[in-house]
């Protein structure tokens, strides 16, 4: 079936009804904006089907704009109406050849199984869904002499350099500010009595749902883990009671900038599949031995 799918360059999107497709998308709308993707990308292009009724971006990545792939939070298929499973396929299917170095994390549109031209991959993402309010959750921080503290991006780009935080610094700075004059990023910090900050997070915010895009802890502290639940915690103290649902990602590892699965559990946070689309050379390998 043909569903009028077709590639347009960068500088021939029309971007007003570009954004007016993203913006009438049920959910996950932030990350498909043409001036989100300016400040991700080093350049994007699209597929199109016919009158902007579905789209989809493909973002491309080069030097030190690589490190921002991570920030391309729920991307993929965007417009009013839910895709069909084929066209879903068609849309992945009709990414050219020379488009390489993909790993898109997808949206709920995207329900895909198959594709020709790359892997489709699973992962856990938690949610813990912010409606039910703070009192009755089943854990929650005790008291403790650290504050809110109130930081600006500034503050918050800086914090994370100094403290090994390997995002490029400068990129980083001016999608947070971008995101945040939009009114769609907070940014959270804890401090001792002294005004020293001890953990900086940041999320960003989507409709009725929130993306826990960041977190970084002083390195002086030997008890990050324990700042990194006070961040945690704070949030959610913050947003219970409304209609939001907060999104993490996981490291296994449990190094400084996530959580792992165990703690996320005890504050009330269940796993949500969610699917990616990988196109590398290690994909292309696979699809030529037929591996799934």
């Amino acid at each position: 079936m043909d569903f009028g799918i077709t590639l347009v360059k960068n500088e021939d999107i029309d971007r007003k009804r570009w954004d007016s497709a993203v913006s009438q998308t049920p959910y996950c709308s932030l990350f498909g904006y043409s001036w989100y993707l300016d400040n991700v990308c080093s350049t994007w292009d699209a597929l199109i089907a016919k009158d902007y009724r579905h789209i989809m971006p493909i973002p491309v990545f080069e030097g030190r704009h690589q490190q921002m792939q991570q920030y391309l939070l729920w991307l993929g298929i965007y417009g009013s109406e839910i895709p069909s499973n084929e066209e879903t396929e068609a849309f992945f299917n009709s990414i050219p050849e020379n488009y390489n170095g993909l790993y898109l994390n997808l949206n709920k549109l995207c329900n895909i199984s198959n594709v020709e031209n790359g892997l489709i991959h699973h992962e856990k993402v938690y949610q813990i869904d912010l409606l039910q309010p703070y009192k009755n959750r089943k854990f929650q921080m005790p008291a403790s002499l650290n504050k809110i503290y109130t930081v600006d991006v500034r503050q918050c780009a800086s914090f994370f350099l100094i403290n090994n935080y390997k995002t490029e610094s400068m990129l980083y700075f001016n999608l947070i500010k971008e995101v945040k004059q939009r009114g769609n990023c907070m940014i959270f910090a804890l401090a001792n009595t002294d005004k020293i900050i001890l953990g900086c997070v940041v999320v960003f915010i989507s409709q009725t749902e929130i993306y826990l895009t960041d977190i970084s802890v002083n390195k002086n502290q030997k008890d990050y883990k324990t700042i990194k639940n006070e961040l945690l915690d704070t949030i959610i103290n913050y947003f219970s009671g409304k209609n939001f649902t907060l999104y993490i990602k996981t490291n296994k590892r449990g190094v400084y900038d996530s959580y792992d699965a165990e703690t996320l559990e005890l504050f009330d946070a269940v796993p949500y599949p969610h699917i990616y689309y990988i196109r590398n050379n290690i994909s292309k390998l696979f699809n030529f031995f037929n591996i799934k």
